[in-house]
């Protein structure tokens, strides 16, 4: 079948994470879904993202591609499989295949971002990898 380009939509708690990117001693998306890709495709895979994230920052909808030359797993099983080899703060949404042209990055045409902040003179626990805790509004315009 030869060389085959997978999208994949992720989801991610970018708590423990320094980012999308590769850096050099540091955990990244990037780097965990490469390991994890290359462990299960016994080589080297580079993950090209639609975008970077910062420190911190989570993900529901993060899209980013790959070349793989499995031919023995379908583009939609990849999901699952790719699961397999991710620590349980990313995984694959959805997985499909693409024509070899496809590039996450030059293809995004849109990103939406959505900012939580909350108003408490206690700190929720339930909120504290998700949100920004103020103890009084802050002054923004909406």
């Amino acid at each position: 079948m030869g060389l085959r380009n997978i999208k994949l939509l992720l989801a991610y708690d970018g708590t423990d994470f320094s980012g999308w990117q590769v850096q050099k001693n540091q955990r990244s998306v990037q780097g965990v879904l490469e390991e994890g890709l290359s462990e299960m495709h016994r080589h080297s895979v580079h993950v090209k993202g639609a975008g970077r994230t910062d420190s911190g920052v989570h993900a529901r909808g993060q899209v980013a591609n790959f070349f793989s030359d499995l031919d023995s797993i379908k583009a939609v099983k990849f999901k699952d499989a790719i699961n397999t080899y991710l620590p349980e703060d990313v995984r694959v949404l959805k997985s499909e295949e693409k024509d070899l042209s496809f590039d996450a990055r030059y293809a995004a045409v849109a990103r939406l971002y959505r900012y939580y902040i909350y108003i408490s003179a206690v700190e929720l626990p339930q909120y504290r990898n998700f949100s920004i805790k103020k103890k009084r509004m802050p002054d923004i315009i909406l």
